[in-house]
């Protein structure tokens, strides 16, 4: 069965929530027929995040949608993964990124495969503010988002990364709507499209 793979984060200091997770829980997308989706709850920790979404992946997986936080009132939807972190921020077990890439083997930077314009069309015409991101920030964002695209680079997946606002920003509900639009949105992208 078609599957979509939702990822989001739990929280990590100074925010006691994470609307990546909070809103993916409610989030309650339309997939055609025959489809299903499967959500993944990621701890922000370096190793952790990333082994546990690449887990997931298995052979129904159509479509990746990984969600985190930013501090910002739009929704982002980030275009580019680099290879490197930023080496001075601890994750939540206290742990800093210590190797001067993410994939010694990889690229300096992938390019998301998801139909940003579309998705950021979709959200505006909801009246929900979008935006195109060039750079997902230095922290677990861009290192999860990175060792997907590493790991999808070959497959016949579609798979990228959106930032969503706070809950001081933007309330759950909003948030969840704009998840359901993304997913949706990534689906008829796939389905419609000979994308790869």
């Amino acid at each position: 069965m078609p599957t979509v793979l939702a990822s989001g984060f739990g929280p990590f200091p100074p925010y006691a929530d994470n609307p990546s997770w909070d809103a993916l829980a409610l989030a309650e997308p339309v997939l055609p027929k025959g489809w299903r989706i499967a959500r993944v709850r990621l701890d922000v920790a370096w190793q952790r995040a990333p082994m546990r979404l690449l887990e997931a992946l298995d052979a129904d997986v159509r479509i990746v949608v990984a969600f985190g936080q930013a501090d910002d009132p739009m929704f982002r939807v980030e275009r580019f993964a680099l290879n490197a972190c930023d080496r001075a921020l601890a994750d939540i077990d206290g742990v800093r990124f210590a190797a001067d890439r993410i994939a010694a083997d990889g690229p300096p930077a992938y390019e998301t495969a998801l139909p940003r314009e579309r998705l950021i069309g979709a959200l505006r015409a909801q009246s929900i503010a979008a935006v195109e991101s060039h750079f997902a920030g230095g922290y677990l964002c861009n290192c999860l988002f990175y060792q997907l695209m590493h790991a999808t680079r070959a497959a016949p997946i579609v798979a990228g990364f959106v930032h969503v606002p706070p809950t001081q920003r933007a309330a759950l509900a909003i948030t969840a709507r704009a998840m359901s639009i993304a997913i949706e949105e990534s689906v008829s992208y796939s389905e419609s499209s000979s994308w790869r």
